[in-house]
Parts: structure tokens; sequence; C-alpha cells
């Protein structure tokens, strides 16, 4: 388990992403061989549920962070747009200002 966990430390430092780490129960090859291998598979497939369930809370968790993520976005963009006049303003107060001196 330290190896799966040192590969996803280094994925994460290298690429830059979050990396979950899923496992379950295996026996592995050894002298058993095959029939290791096939305990394995039943062991694995009967670990779907779980993942099933981890990437359900996953979802709802990226869910929420982006739902949150609009909302400080929309928050920030109503705040700037009071401070700052919108683009052009400026331009169109001194086209109208030359615009009635020449009348």
């Amino acid at each position: 388990m330290t190896d799966v966990l040192d590969r996803a430390e280094r994925l994460e430092q290298n690429f830059g992403v979050e990396v979950i780490v899923f496992s379950w129960p295996a026996n592995g090859g050894g002298l058993h061989g095959v029939l290791s291998y096939k305990s394995d598979k039943r062991d694995a497939l009967a670990s779907v549920g779980a993942l099933n369930r981890v990437l359900e809370k996953l979802e709802a968790l990226v869910s929420d962070f982006h739902a949150q993520y609009l909302i400080d976005l929309e928050a920030r963009a109503e705040a700037r747009l009071q401070t700052t006049p919108p683009r052009g303003t400026a331009t169109l107060r001194r086209k109208s200002r030359s615009t009635a001196r020449s009348l």
C-alpha cells in the first residue's frame, strides 16, 4: 500500500493534480497462482459497490465546490461592476460633450 501512496504523491507533485487512491483486498499471486487471482477478482468485484459510493460522494463534493465557486465569482463580478464604470462610458461622455459644443 505504501508503494501506491508514494506513486499517488509523485503524480500529484509531477502533474499538479489531486489523486484519490482506492484499494481492495488482494491475496496476490505467489504460490497459489491462479487460485489467488480468482479470489482477488471476486474481492475486486465485491468492492464495486464501495467504489461507486466513493465516486458518488466525490461527485457531490465537486458539485458543492463548483456551486460555491460560482456564487463567489458572481459576487466578485458584482463588486467589480459597482466600483468600476462600464467600459466605453468615458468615451461616450466625451463624444456627447464635443457634439453639444459643435451645435
